[in-house]
């Protein structure tokens, strides 16, 4: 009766769904990197295509135009 009973557990063990653990913490390093200075020209253009990917990234599917005809055939 003993061998039945660990051979219950362990079938019943093998049956339960594999569950991640949600309580999972990483302690990560935060890289350290020395600042860089851009030069004003290039600050400004570099803004301006910062705000107009967020711009981009904010618009709706439906707003973006389709790639045409042949955007199903890219994703093979």
């Amino acid at each position: 009766t003993r061998r039945r009973r660990y051979d219950h557990v362990r079938r019943t063990l093998m049956m339960t769904p594999f569950r991640p653990r949600s309580n999972l913490q990483l302690n990560l390093p935060l890289l350290q990197v020395p600042p860089c200075v851009i030069p004003a020209d290039q600050h400004a253009e570099l803004v301006l295509a910062l705000v107009k990917l967020l711009i981009g990234a904010a618009l709706e599917p439906s707003a973006i135009p389709d790639g045409g005809d042949d955007e199903r055939d890219a994703h093979r």
